[in-house]
Order: structure tokens, then sequence, then C-alpha cells
């Protein structure tokens, strides 16, 4: 893994063009954020993917635990896709709040916002970092990336795309 401090794993190589694109274009380029895929991180031989996300989840946060180790902030972003397929908003929430269960992250319903995203900490361990989770398309309904651009759509912002 490279020896980034903050990390933000995607289901894949078109999500993370997508949020590079947007901060550059927002020149939001000075926060030392690696975007990454699954994949490229090695994750357990694990390909892109909600699957490999989680598994990038109980791969690294063991990581946050570690003081010697450069990892320092953790977030992810997933699609929460549609239920009528077997996945579905709900579905996604769950699944991603057992694997950090697994760690004593618990979702921290007062620090999780439209503009945060879901905040999950360690009650008991105030001092390790929050791992934020976006749930796509606006962490509450069913759909993926393709659904927050359509959401988000001005054509005075056509340029960020």
């Amino acid at each position: 893994m490279n020896q980034a401090a903050h990390w933000l794993v995607v289901e894949g190589e078109a999500d993370k063009k997508m949020i590079a694109r947007i901060c550059k274009k927002l020149h939001i380029q000075s926060v030392d954020v690696r975007t990454a895929t699954p994949e490229e991180l090695e994750v357990s031989g694990r390909g892109n993917g909600k699957a490999g996300v989680y598994q990038s989840l109980e791969d690294f946060i063991p990581d946050l635990f570690d003081a010697d180790k450069p990892l320092k902030r953790l977030a992810v972003m997933v699609d929460a896709d549609q239920t009528m397929h077997g996945e579905g908003f709900t579905k996604t929430l769950a699944e991603i709040t057992a694997k950090l269960a697994k760690f004593d992250y618990t979702l921290d319903v007062a620090q999780s916002t439209q503009a945060s995203g879901l905040v999950f900490s360690v009650v008991a361990e105030p001092n390790l970092p929050a791992i934020r989770v976006w749930i796509m398309p606006n962490n509450q309904d069913d759909g993926a990336i393709d659904s927050w651009v359509k959401c988000c759509y001005d054509p005075q912002q056509c340029h960020l795309l």
C-alpha cells in the first residue's frame, strides 16, 4: 500500500477518475487524500467493487490503531445500488455497519450530516480517527454515483464533468 496518511477507497476506476476530476476543477488539490480502488491497494486479492471496498475496511482499520503506521484517516465511497437487484441503501448500510462493528466502530448519528457523510467512530476510544462513509447517491436512497450526478446536474456546471 502507498504510504499516504489519508485514503478514500472507491469501487472502481470510473469513480476514482470522477472524484479526481471534480477535485481538480474545484482546486481541491491541497488536501492530502489519495483516492484508490481496492485493486490498486492489493486488498487481499480482491477486485474492485463493493466487496473490495468492504475488504479494504477490514484490511486497513488495524493500521488506524497502530501509531507506527502511516494511515491516519480512512474513508470509503460505495454505490447503494438498487433494492430490486438485491442491493439498495438499507442493505449497503447494514453491510458496512457490520464490517465496522467488528472493530467497535458505530454510526455516530450526531456527527453524520448530508455534507459530512456517515461518520463511524469508536465511542470508548475518542482519540481514534472516525471513518467516513458515503453511500451514493445521497446517504439515504438507492442509486449510484450516476444518480448523484443526475441530481446535481446544472447546465452551468457541465465543465466540472
